[in-house]
């Protein structure tokens, strides 16, 4: 039982620094772009540490699915 507890909190815990790290990264480029207009912005916070999320994930399935 604690074997299973401590599989999940180290994905969770991978999963968090994926994201943050993603976050880190649209903070960065929102900082460097915020002189610009709304609309010419590309991407934000939120996109990159959604797509930082994402490859965690990609990262997390592709050692479970890989033999």
């Amino acid at each position: 039982m604690l074997a299973i507890f401590l599989q999940i909190t180290m994905i969770l815990m991978e999963l968090a620094v994926a994201l943050l790290l993603g976050a880190l990264i649209g903070i960065e480029r929102g900082w460097s772009a915020r002189e610009r207009e709304s609309g010419e912005r590309v991407a934000g916070v939120r996109t990159h540490a959604l797509i930082g999320l994402f490859g965690g994930v990609a990262a997390l399935l592709s050692e479970v699915l890989t033999p």
